[in-house]
């Protein structure tokens, strides 16, 4: 891979981070094209759900949270299932992507009913799957699928960063993270140029402010990554490989509707 040669400071790095923000808009008072709406508004309920369970066996506040968040899944899927079913209704493989929704979305809520945390968390990741690959094939550009790719990506470099105490990164070790960094760098890209709509993702404005934030931290991550890379100890490696996580669970988890908040209702 090559590399640049000159020093990255902090501040060009943030700098280079907040360019994501030159993508985002406020919205452009247009209205939101259906399909656009129905996937953000599945995304509403189901990202909560999701990242609650992945975090739900912390504590019993945890787990309650995380029993809410499936239960609203669960309550509005009838609703959010009809809008997206509107999208392509007649396509036959979508209609058996919604099928299969169905049986992971209620193999879900049973796991989550047993408290089986970590199963239901690994099932709802299915649900991201499905949707992603649909979208994809059918060439449907929905901005939070940049999003996704990265996600893949930048869990090698997060557990990269579990992997090995400092000691142990030799040059094998530190050439596996620097050719995980140059894939996630590489979906990274597409997430900063996307095209970021807060009107058309339905974001608060406090939602919208966390979102851009974690887009410039995120930025500001891989940088401190690449430099450490360069120049920097195995332990360095190690820390900055580790932070890159944090930004992307405030960024997607900024895409998800809090329990007091619904800003698409459900289709009569």
């Amino acid at each position: 891979m090559t590399r640049s040669t000159h020093p990255v400071s902090r501040r060009r790095a943030l700098a280079m981070g907040a360019a994501a923000g030159l993508m985002f808009s406020l919205g452009s008072g247009h209205a939101q094209a259906p399909a656009t709406s129905a996937m953000v508004a599945f995304d509403g309920v189901y990202i909560p759900a999701l990242f609650q369970t992945g975090s739900a066996g912390q504590s019993p506040e945890a787990a309650a949270r995380a029993r809410a968040s499936m239960a609203r899944l669960a309550g509005q899927w009838p609703g959010r299932r009809r809008a997206l079913a509107a999208v392509w209704p007649r396509d036959a493989a979508w209609q058996g992507d919604l099928n299969r929704l169905d049986a992971v979305l209620k193999r879900a809520g049973d796991q989550v009913a047993k408290a089986q945390w970590a199963e239901s968390h690994e099932t709802l990741e299915q649900v991201r799957a499905i949707l992603y690959a649909a979208r994809a094939s059918r060439a449907l550009a929905y901005a939070p699928d940049s999003l996704t790719a990265f996600h893949a990506a930048m869990e090698q470099v997060a557990e990269d960063a579990k992997r090995w105490a400092p000691e142990a990164v030799g040059a094998a070790e530190r050439a596996q993270v620097e050719q995980h960094y140059a894939a996630a760098r590489a979906t990274w890209r597409h997430v900063e140029t996307s095209a970021w709509d807060a009107q058309a993702l339905a974001l608060s404005p406090a939602r919208s402010a966390q979102f851009q934030a974690a887009l410039a931290e995120e930025g500001a991550a891989l940088q401190q990554l690449d430099q450490a890379l360069r120049s920097g100890p195995p332990a360095a490696v190690l820390k900055a490989a580790g932070a890159i996580k944090g930004p992307f669970v405030r960024a997607y988890t900024a895409l998800g509707w809090p329990a007091n908040e619904n800003p698409i209702g459900l289709p009569a």
